[in-house]
Order: structure tokens, then sequence, then C-alpha cells
């Protein structure tokens, strides 16, 4: 998952994994955007290389679970994939 377009990672994943009608990938997209842009602003370690990839595949496959769920609400959408980033407990060693 190399594309930092999140539209293309929720398309890739889409591809693989679940089969999205287009307004829903969009509204997942805009969901995937804005819980990337909290945790970049917030200072978050794990939006820097080398955790950044692994933690927007995180981001993407918990707004995709969470929306096969039923759950459709972008603000939720965002605000669980930021709290379960933040409540991961990854620590990032400092080098």
């Amino acid at each position: 998952m190399g594309s930092k377009d999140p539209k293309k990672l929720i398309g890739a994943i889409d591809a693989k994994e679940v089969s999205l009608d287009p307004e829903t990938a969009k509204m997942l997209g805009g969901a995937f955007e804005e819980a990337w842009a909290l945790l970049e602003s917030s200072g978050n370690p794990l939006t820097r290389p080398p955790h950044a990839e692994e933690t927007r595949e995180q981001l993407a496959l918990h707004i995709i679970n969470a929306a096969r769920h039923g759950e459709r609400e972008i603000a939720r959408l965002r605000d669980s994939a930021v709290a379960l980033i933040e409540a991961s407990g990854r620590t990032v060693s400092k080098t």
C-alpha cells in the first residue's frame, strides 16, 4: 500500500476485501483524510516514516471495518480510527 492518496488507499483495500459503491468509498475516503489530518496535526510520531505507511493502513482498515458493521457517520469513523491509533500502545523508538 504505497500510495499517499487516501482515495487510492481505500480503493486498493476495497479491491481486495470489500465491494463499495462510489458514494460510500468517497465517504470512507473523507473519514480517512480527516483522521490522518488530525493525527498529523497532533504531532503523533506514528504519522512519520518509518511508521506512516503502517499507520495509514491501520486507519483505512479500521474505517472500512466499521463501515462494514454499519457505521456511516464520518465523525464517528474518523474519531474511532484516531482513538485506535492513539490507544494502540505502539511505541516509537527514538533513533
